[in-house]
């Protein structure tokens, strides 16, 4: 029949003599599984095609560089998964058979080629409507269409059916509003695509067990109704959630890594693996330093460096620019009270506290650092008072901190002195500066960050770990702002970081801690976060976490603080704009659930995958 299509008008869907029947659900017609017809003259009877079964038919490719040897094995795994699956075919049999042929390599010169326009030719206008397309490639991450019959694929099973899920219209997230569920063990899902529970082997589809127990983040259960046996891939990569076994047969997780097994009614970001994502984002402009944020008594603020022109670089004395502050006016994330202008003549990344009804801000200038009272009006405007200039700090990054219902300013110089501080008091008003004390003890290689909780201040630093690598560490200041304690925390990089700190009874010695940074070394990275856990086998005590924002990559630690029950995140991203989240836990309201890919596929997907022939 070579060039010719056969079209099949199903006007009596039960008879296999009067139009197109495909008993089996896979959208390959009876009549062309007995022989009687020889779609594109690939002759399926042949290949090993039954009637009242399961088939899919491959037509593999792959390019001189890739030994035959090699995709055979590969392919004949693929054919050995789909036989197991549980899929109760009508003619009593189970699962799916898979039948591959391999066509002749190409020249590896026709890569760019075929990788560039695949759809165009891929498969052969024969037998479109008849195969699944699957073209081997090394080194490739693999691309399929959903619901089609064509995949481009690499030297792993695992990857084969991954791409055929797509062609099946299975997606990443399982049908649901949110990627990289947990309990969404698929190979769909890029957390599970090459393995379950650190065994490649057992990569596969979701049965969809849990797909009636979704979760919800702002509201969890560590207590789950099934065996550990069910459940114990969540203990193996990427997650590695901790789990108990119950006596009754079910089991305990624990969602916060805190420690406590069987909590209720928590909170807790469950699907970080591919990066923590924030959500309600808001665009506020441009930006040329590094942003500060913060809770002024129940409103947002944010400052940031401007330069008047587009020019691109930070602040600095050479190129100084403008520092600015807005307030957030709610309830919607767009809306916000325009800029005023706290410090014309900014050369550096400033920092701000909230203390005595008043927001302080701390900002380098050529003349040295330069405080000043800003009141925020009922309207959500700014009243700046003159500035006061801290003596003695020309060249000096500023951070300010409340400690103990007074404001610490922090004055950082070089990796080579020590941290200085000063206290900071108020006479009518105007900021008036103690005298500066080095801290002993207290070296970083880049400006630092610092909070007060627990009685204590912490600082985060950045120095160098004994293998040579700038690693993040944090310090514990006494009321005297001496060093009592200090300990390294996961993470390197370049650059200031930001910390949080509050109260958490599964922490009673240390609370709990966030940690902010850009990660690398690189003028541009993403953004990075580590939370204290309970379990010191894992980085010490840390849970390191990137945050997905959008593939944007940005030029320093973000501003942070705690808002609303959440962490506001200020990003000032590599394209010199600046974006806000209101949500930078990431714990969203939408459930995280599981769905059932073998029903999909049996039912749905194979017979979708290939209804159309077209040219």
């Amino acid at each position: 029949m070579g060039e010719d299509r056969w079209i099949h008008f199903s006007y009596d869907e039960k008879d296999p003599d009067k139009g197109y029947l495909a008993s089996a659900e896979d959208g390959i017609p009876d009549c062309w599984k007995t022989g009687r017809m020889k779609p594109g003259g690939l002759d399926l009877k042949a290949l090993g095609c039954k009637v009242g079964r399961r088939d899919l038919v491959l037509e593999v490719q792959t390019f001189e560089d890739i030994p035959e040897t090699n995709v055979r094995n590969q392919f004949d795994r693929v054919t050995k998964y789909f036989a197991g699956l549980p899929i109760k075919n009508p003619d009593g049999s189970t699962g799916v058979f898979v039948h591959s042929f391999i066509v002749p390599p190409r020249p590896v010169s026709e890569k760019g080629a075929i990788s560039g326009d695949f759809d165009s030719f891929r498969p052969p206008v024969p037998h479109r409507g008849v195969v699944h397309w699957v073209q081997v490639f090394k080194d490739v991450g693999g691309v399929a269409t959903i619901w089609g019959h064509r995949a481009q694929v690499n030297e792993t099973w695992a990857n084969v059916i991954h791409e055929l899920g797509h062609n099946f219209g299975l997606v990443h997230e399982g049908y649901q509003e949110r990627p990289y569920s947990p309990i969404y063990g698929s190979v769909m899902s890029y957390s599970y695509s090459y393995g379950i529970a650190d065994d490649p082997e057992k990569a596969g589809y979701s049965y969809g067990l849990f797909k009636d127990h979704p979760l919800n983040e702002r509201n969890l259960d560590e207590h789950l109704p099934f065996p550990i046996d069910k459940v114990r891939f969540l203990s193996g990569r990427p997650y590695r959630y901790h789990l108990k076994e119950v006596s009754d047969g079910t089991t305990l997780i624990d969602w916060n890594w805190n420690g406590v097994f069987g909590e209720k009614g928590i909170a807790a970001d469950i699907d970080w693996e591919a990066g923590r994502r924030t959500f309600d984002n808001v665009g506020l402009g441009r930006a040329n330093s590094t942003p500060v944020i913060l809770d002024a008594n129940g409103r947002l603020v944010v400052l940031t460096g401007q330069r008047g022109t587009s020019g691109g670089d930070p602040l600095s004395s050479d190129a100084p620019g403008k520092l600015t502050i807005r307030s957030w006016t709610g309830p919607n994330e767009d809306q916000w009270i325009g800029e005023s202008e706290v410090e014309p003549e900014a050369t550096g990344d400033a920092s701000a506290a909230y203390a005595d009804g008043a927001l302080w801000t701390a900002c380098p200038t050529r003349a040295g650092v330069s405080m000043r009272r800003v009141d925020l009006t009922t309207d959500g405007s700014a009243k700046v008072d003159e500035p006061f200039l801290v003596p003695a700090t020309v060249g000096a990054i500023p951070t300010l901190a409340v400690h103990n219902g007074e404001l610490r300013l922090l004055l950082w110089r070089d990796a080579g002195r020590p941290v200085g501080v000063r206290g900071v008091y108020t006479d009518r008003d105007k900021p008036v500066t103690k005298s500066e004390t080095p801290i002993d003890g207290l070296l970083s290689l880049y400006p630092v960050g610092a909070t007060s909780g627990g009685g204590t201040l912490w600082v985060s630093a950045v120095a160098k770990s004994p293998q040579n690598k700038p690693k993040w560490r944090l310090f514990r200041l006494s009321d005297d702002m001496k060093v009592k304690s200090s300990e390294w925390s996961a993470g390197e990089g370049a650059g200031r970081l930001q910390i949080l700190w509050e109260a958490d009874k599964a922490y009673p010695a240390t609370g709990q801690t966030h940690v902010f940074a850009r990660g690398g070394t690189d003028t541009f990275g993403d953004i990075w976060t580590a939370t204290r856990i309970a379990y010191k086998e894992r980085e010490g005590g840390w849970l390191q976490i990137h945050h997905d924002v959008g593939g944007a990559q940005t030029r320093s630690a973000p501003g942070v603080a705690f808002f609303r029950g959440d962490i506001a995140m200020a990003m000032w991203r590599g394209d010199n704009s600046l974006y806000l989240s209101f949500h930078a836990r990431g714990i969203r309201p939408e459930p995280v659930r599981d769905y059932d890919d073998i029903w999909h596929i049996a039912h749905v997907g194979l017979q979708q995958s290939i209804n159309v022939m077209e040219r």
